[in-house]
């Protein structure tokens, strides 16, 4: 799938804690999909926000290649949303093991790490935001209240 990939979502404290409790018929595919469309719907907003995970804004586009893409889409659409594909051709996979998240759009390892030769900055779009840890802590919990009260 991705040529971007999120490292192992990043919520070790709540993974380590479930697993030393033994509940890892908790840790199903259904709530790595919860995970991946809070992530979906975060690294979105980001995209639009044009600001990357910690909250710092994106290096604007150059004057010129800016003049020349308004020229082209002839509304702003915001710097990574040209065609809109990188923003809406998000993806996640997600198993019982865990969560891959990424774009599989050839330009997006350009777009998220920068490309010295195209003269291109990074402009970090996946990652997680210490909100993003928040609302996936808050969509954990409540999963695992209602797991809790479903298998006791």
């Amino acid at each position: 799938m991705a040529t971007v990939i999120v490292e192992e979502i990043g919520l070790n404290e709540i993974v380590d804690f479930l697993n030393d409790i033994k509940a890892t018929e908790f840790l199903d595919k259904d709530v790595w999909e919860a995970i991946g469309e809070q992530l979906l719907i975060q690294t979105q907003k980001r995209i639009d926000a044009e600001k990357d995970p910690q909250g710092n804004a994106w290096t604007p586009l150059n004057e010129k290649y800016a003049k020349c893409k308004a020229k082209k889409v002839g509304e702003d659409k915001g710097m990574l949303n040209f065609s809109g594909n990188l923003r809406n051709l998000l993806r996640y996979q997600a198993d019982d093991y865990g969560l891959k998240f990424g774009s599989d759009r050839k330009y997006a390892n350009a777009q998220q790490f920068g490309n010295p030769k195209q003269n291109l900055p990074a402009r970090r779009f996946l990652g997680l935001s210490d909100d993003d840890k928040k609302a996936i802590a808050e969509e954990l919990k409540e999963m695992w209240e209602n797991w809790l009260a479903e298998n006791n």
